[in-house]
């Protein structure tokens, strides 16, 4: 759907919820809810329980990222794609297998990683989420290192790049978050919901797909 018609349905959706109380509150700008579209759209994506098992669409790889030297001299550092928004997976051409998630820094088992003899290994390989750049981005951390395969991932989508799947799920978001701002707490609570249960059928059409 194109962005116009996202936020014709949005006022659509909350002018039925308002229609006995329109002459109190007042309008939302479009500029308000193509911005909280996009807020929506982020919000779909992230809460998807299995990303990868419903659509192509939203998932992403990449093979051509430019790999530095890990910290401490050992493994490789994968700067995170400027659209990057969710881990699916992580291959390097000399692993036996790719991991399908990753540790955080602060976590025990990547403080181990400096000893050679609890490191990683190529059949039991590891990545790790790690500032980069003065923090300001985020990298992997992968160990062992090597040759990047194919880093796999779900990418920030625009409003009118989502699925026609999703458009439920992020129109009932968009929905609440302009009840917000327009102070009406209960309405926002009932959008919500309907965009849980959007979500929440989206994630078990996605286990039924894979079961």
């Amino acid at each position: 759907m194109t962005l116009q018609q996202l936020v014709t349905l949005v006022t659509l959706r909350v002018d039925e919820y308002t229609e006995d109380i329109s002459g109190q509150i007042p309008e939302a700008p479009v500029g308000d809810i193509e911005q909280e579209l996009k807020l929506a759209a982020v919000s779909v994506l992230r809460k998807l329980a299995r990303p990868n098992a419903l659509s192509s669409t939203v998932v992403k790889t990449a093979s051509d990222i430019t790999l530095l030297a890990g910290t401490g001299g050992y493994g490789n550092l994968l700067p995170l794609p400027d659209d990057y928004l969710r881990f699916v997976s992580l291959m390097m051409e000399e692993w036996d297998r790719p991991v399908t998630r990753y540790f955080s820094d602060i976590t025990p088992i990547y403080k181990q990683q400096v000893y050679e003899r609890r490191r990683a290994t190529s059949e039991k390989p590891m990545a790790f989420l790690v500032p980069f750049d003065n923090a300001v981005k985020r990298a992997l951390h992968a160990v062992p290192g090597g040759a990047l395969e194919s880093l796999t991932y779900v990418p920030k989508l625009e409003p009118d790049d989502m699925p026609d799947d999703y458009v439920d799920a992020m129109v009932w978001d968009a929905v609440a978050r302009i009840f917000l701002i327009l102070r009406q707490g209960e309405l926002a609570g009932v959008a919500f919901n309907e965009a849980t249960r959007a979500i929440n059928e989206l994630n078990q059409g996605a286990y039924g797909e894979e079961g």
